[in-house]
């Protein structure tokens, strides 16, 4: 069920960009890598202000990079998850982020509202929230970063979520 649910989808994103086209015949782009994440300590949590007390997400179980090169969230086992690495390069003003994210057929005992979102030298510059229950959903979204910001600056994903559902974060990547 949940394949026929998803494959239409496959078919949208092959056939047209979501986003819509963007001028990157110039761009160099460079894409994190889903091995690259780590999670963030509490004191370096840019969504620390909304940061449960007690956190259980551990590697492997709560979060893992699958074979096909996602990471996935399964929130079943992780009621909290913001990852980190580096900025692989100098990143600057106007550097177009593209993020492309699975959200799968989110459900939860209550009505309840989850949140998805970016941070970049510690500003959060991308948020979403997603009603639960909701069907499968392919994100995709580009946006321009305000400010430079310099290689090696931290970049943060972020998944808070109520009940057991599972998001993969298929690109998170750079354009100049």
């Amino acid at each position: 069920m949940r394949i026929l649910r998803i494959a239409p989808l496959l078919v949208t994103l092959v056939a047209c960009d979501a986003a819509g086209p963007v001028d990157d015949d110039d761009a160099a782009t460079v894409a994190l890598d889903p091995h690259g994440w780590i999670a963030v300590e509490a004191d370096a949590d840019p969504y620390a202000a909304r940061r449960p007390d007690e956190v259980a997400c551990a590697p492997g179980e709560g979060f893992v990079v699958e074979d096909y090169g996602a990471l996935e969230v399964r929130t079943g086992s992780c009621n909290w998850l913001s990852v980190a690495q580096p900025a692989p390069i100098d990143l600057p003003a106007g550097t177009v982020v593209t993020l492309r994210l699975w959200a799968i057929e989110l459900q939860a005992p209550e009505p309840a509202v989850a949140t998805i979102a970016v941070a970049v030298d510690g500003e959060s510059t991308w948020t979403r929230e997603i009603p639960i229950p909701s069907p499968t959903e392919l994100i995709v979204d580009r946006w321009a970063l305000e400010r430079p910001v310099e290689a090696g600056a931290p970049v943060v994903f972020h998944v808070d979520n109520h009940g057991a559902n599972t998001y993969a974060l298929v690109e998170l990547s750079f354009a100049q």
